[in-house]
């Protein structure tokens, strides 16, 4: 008779079991006794529940500190960072700094660029413009200087009414042309 081989059950992470059973422990229990507790269910696990911080600067420098103390990193064997919370603070903090002087030390090196404005051209400027290059109609002047249709008005009165740089030839058919005033 061969005997049936028992499933193996499988085993479950040290780690998650840590936490699992951590969770499970009243809520109530002073600090002192909690750490106690978690350091208890570490070594039944063997695993451990203390670790040093790998900070060179760190104040409490060659002092366990519990795994609370460590913010957690799932890439890590023990899921938890090699620096403790104050210490990744700390170099957070000084890596923004570094990151900001950085920048500013480039903004600073690099050359400052300036921009010339282009100069600005007067409608009246664009309307003799496009006269001179063969445009005479009020439709064939506003597609060549793409000025609106009131802002050329305003133009072409001012320039024929006030300025006389333009006269009006009036043509068979009721088409009226802008030449320029000799």
């Amino acid at each position: 008779m061969s005997a049936n081989p028992k499933p193996k059950e499988q085993e479950a992470n040290p780690w998650e079991e840590y936490e699992r059973r951590k969770q499970e422990l009243p809520d109530d229990l002073p600090a002192d006794e909690r750490d106690r507790l978690c350091r208890m269910i570490a070594g039944e696990l063997g695993i451990w529940a203390m670790k040093l911080c790998k900070d060179k600067l760190c104040l409490r420098s060659g002092k366990e500190l519990d795994l609370s103390q460590f913010p957690k990193n799932r890439n890590n064997p023990d899921k938890r960072c090699i620096y403790c919370s104050e210490c990744s603070s700390r170099r957070t903090r000084e890596y923004r700094d570094r990151r900001r002087e950085k920048r500013k030390a480039e903004q600073l090196a690099r050359p400052e660029v300036k921009v010339e404005p282009k100069p600005k051209v007067l409608p009246e400027d664009m309307v003799i413009e496009a006269i001179a290059h063969g445009e005479r109609t009020r439709d064939g002047i506003q597609r060549t200087t793409e000025l609106d249709y009131d802002k050329l008005g305003d133009t072409l009165a001012l320039m024929t009414f006030e300025e006389k740089i333009l006269r009006i030839e009036r043509l068979p058919g009721g088409r009226r042309e802008f030449v320029i005033a000799a």
